[in-house]
């Protein structure tokens, strides 16, 4: 799935520069895998914010349950003790570079726990709490909802960062 998403990214998005993405639950581990596969092949990713949203970067202590009734691979592949989530992981702490990262959870999210939201690293991590479960936390009622308005605040603030950075590029040479 990382490598159907890397041909979206390469084909349909190469005017852009710059890719900001959100992502909720296992479209979080695709996203993930994209970033890893770009700065360890090509030391370069697109991908300048990633958005997190309960995505079980540890795996989902459900999925062990869900394997013993079904051989569906991205059930076996967000097992806490299988070898895809914990390679990915091990990739993603061994990148020296990355995108900024966020990483949300929700308090009441029953799937994705806090402690498997957030993933692994060498460096420090924003974290944020909302009040919402699994389901939830990527479908917000409302603009106004906690989830909205942090992710447009990192939006614009990632922007205004990259406008800050390329004008001061500009201005040095």
């Amino acid at each position: 799935m990382a490598r159907n998403l890397s041909s979206h990214v390469r084909f349909t998005l190469e005017q852009y520069d710059t890719i900001y993405i959100i992502a909720h639950s296992m479209g979080g581990l695709i996203a993930k895998q994209l970033i890893v596969n770009d700065l360890n092949e090509r030391n370069f990713t697109k991908v300048n914010l990633f958005i997190s949203l309960a995505v079980p970067h540890q795996g989902a202590e459900l999925s062990i349950i869900g394997g013993l009734i079904s051989s569906n691979l991205q059930i076996d592949n967000i097992n806490p003790v299988k070898a895809f989530i914990n390679k990915l992981n091990q990739n993603w702490i061994n990148l020296d570079s990355k995108p900024t990262t966020k990483y949300f959870y929700g308090s009441y999210d029953q799937i994705v726990s806090k402690y498997s939201a957030v993933a692994m690293d060498k460096i420090g991590k924003d974290i944020v709490s909302v009040p919402h479960d699994h389901y939830s936390i990527s479908k917000p009622e409302n603009m106004e909802s906690l989830v909205c308005k942090s992710v447009i605040n990192f939006i614009n603030n990632q922007y205004k960062e990259e406008i800050l950075n390329k004008d001061c590029g500009d201005i040095s040479k």
